[in-house]
């Protein structure tokens, strides 16, 4: 994985590059976490290969998973990124 920053006014916006072989939500979660990001949006183009989607169901209430173990390629992948623990345990007790 490599990152660069692309652009500090207002919200810091970064280009992460994978390459193949890298997973791709650890390396989101250790990026933000490194980059000390609690929140943040995130979209994608490219491919993935065995993987495993996802999507809400809304007859059952829950999300229905779809494993895949070949290369599938996407035009637009996107996502909300939240740091639950790390915002709990930044947060002040009263």
């Amino acid at each position: 994985m490599k990152a660069k920053l692309i652009n500090e006014l207002g919200e810091k916006t970064y280009a992460i590059v994978f390459a193949k072989g890298d997973e791709v939500v650890e390396g989101l979660l250790s990026f933000a976490r490194k980059e000390k990001i609690q929140a943040s949006h995130f979209t994608a183009i490219g491919a993935l290969s065995d993987v495993t989607l996802g999507y809400f169901n809304w007859v059952k209430k829950t999300f229905d998973k779809i494993s895949i173990q070949e290369q599938v390629r996407f035009c637009l992948l996107w996502g909300t990124l939240f740091l639950i623990m790390e915002i709990q345990n930044s947060m002040p007790m009263s």
